[in-house]
């Protein structure tokens, strides 16, 4: 899905560096703007409210953030990627008049899940009926924002989403301490979830305007979970596979912060500061690498059904050094990142006042974000050329290394927190690039026989 990249990439041809600063602070907003500005926000809120707002208690407003990302991660995934495969086929045979209602069912599928998760947690717990209701809301709000991130990149307005990620977020900022001000607990998670609404809000609106209106009920995409099962699973345990070691900390090695929240402050942390070290891979991804990618990976996909054997086999050789350039380029960027934050984890530990234990986990988990985010990129590659099972068996590997890992280390530590996420991620990875060079190697015969069968 690579759209809004070639939009972007426009500003980057242009010769002025304030451009191609642009492009990429753009890139970097739309490919991680829900998470990162959720991270910023929840850090300028703590701030804001422990000078302005005595004795509001905002735990409990941030890590009932953080439990809204994780879970909805986890179950709007499967739609999510369904999702993708759905408009990036659209793409391809320039049918865009069928995006947006498979937008709208994909939204009522999340609405769905939202509430049928999300109704009984907050039943069960001890707070306000406000606290309860401005929760369940939440969640379902960031559910549906999730899943409008998969349409976004095959849009062209960037400016308008922009617009949207900025807005809603400084809403949520500003209504977050004032309603904290007033109302305390409840006050504060309503504001930030008020801006989490206008965010939506605003991201709908942009590509309602964009898109042609064909209806809200699309059997043809829901025809695509049946048709694309490896997918599906692929998109749960994938993020299964991120969270399954952050789930384990908090529930047997974290504290109870109120209700069935609970927090492990020596991992969490760590955890979000070390997924900022992505960035910068994330957009030259966007930008650069899937842009480049697309168009050899279509000129050789569509030389199969009208150019000669020896054409197709000079245009798969393109794609592989394409492919293999990409990775590489890619990697590159990250280890600098990953080792930059590795070099500096004694200055950003001291800046954010974290022990001197969080230090340690925050050396191993920069390279571990490292490996998951190149690990992300290898199954966005495998999905290109229509490799879902290997896709889904290799997930599968991350989600079972990651939990095996992790639950034999709370019996017989063997390593600082953070190592068996880093060899789970890491084997994960190394196997999916084996697999996808492989794979990719032969690739015109495995087409031809898909074709046969």
């Amino acid at each position: 899905m690579a759209g809004i990249g070639f939009q972007l990439q426009k500003l980057i041809e242009d010769e002025s560096f304030l451009k191609k600063a642009k492009a990429y602070i753009f890139a970097s907003i739309i490919t991680s703007g829900p998470w990162i500005l959720s991270i910023i926000c929840l850090g300028l809120i703590g701030l804001l409210s422990g000078t302005l707002i005595t004795g509001m208690e905002f735990p409990k407003v941030s890590i009932t953030i953080v439990y809204t990302f994780a879970f909805s991660l986890i179950f709007t995934g499967p739609v999510q990627y369904i999702l993708t495969r759905y408009l990036a086929d659209k793409e391809y045979i320039k049918q865009k008049d069928k995006m947006l209602s498979a937008l709208i069912t994909a939204l009522i599928m999340s609405l769905a899940i939202s509430l049928a998760l999300s109704v009984p947690w907050y039943l069960s717990i001890e707070a306000s009926l406000q606290f309860k209701v401005t929760g369940i809301l939440l969640f379902a709000t960031v559910c549906l924002i999730w899943t409008m991130m998969d349409f976004l990149s095959c849009s062209k307005n960037y400016t308008g989403i922009i617009y949207s990620f900025f807005t809603g977020s400084a809403s949520s900022l500003i209504l977050a301490v004032v309603f904290g001000k007033t109302s305390g607990v409840d006050g504060s998670l309503a504001g930030y979830t008020a801006g989490q609404f206008i965010l939506l809000t605003a991201l709908l609106f942009f590509i309602a305007k964009e898109f042609p209106y064909n209806g809200i009920f699309n059997r043809e995409f829901l025809h695509y979970f049946t048709l694309f099962p490896f997918i599906f699973f692929t998109g749960f345990f994938y993020n299964m596979g991120l969270w399954i070691d952050k789930l384990i900390g908090w529930f047997f090695m974290g504290e109870t912060v109120f209700g069935n929240f609970k927090a492990y402050g020596v991992y969490d942390t760590p955890v979000f500061i070390a997924y900022l070290s992505i960035i910068p891979s994330l957009a030259y991804f966007l930008i650069q690498s899937e842009t480049r990618f697309f168009l050899v990976h279509r000129r050789f996909f569509d030389s199969i059904s009208n150019e000669k054997l020896q054409n197709i086999l000079q245009y798969k050789d393109d794609l592989i050094k394409v492919l293999s350039l990409s990775i590489l380029r890619l990697f590159i960027i990250q280890f600098a990142c990953s080792l930059g934050g590795f070099i500096f984890s004694g200055f950003i530990v001291s800046w954010f006042g974290l022990s001197v234990q969080s230090e340690e986990v925050l050396r191993i988990l920069f390279f571990a974000a490292g490996a998951q985010v190149m690990f992300l990129y290898i199954i966005i590659f495998i999905m290109y050329f229509d490799l879902s099972k290997l896709g889904f068996y290799l997930v599968a590997l991350f989600f079972l290394l990651n939990f095996m890992l992790n639950i034999l280390n709370l019996f017989f530590p063997f390593a600082p927190m953070g190592s068996a996420y880093l060899i789970s991620i890491s084997v994960s990875f190394f196997a999916g690039l084996a697999f996808l060079l492989y794979s990719v190697s032969d690739i015109e015969y495995s087409i031809f026989m898909r074709q046969e069968d």
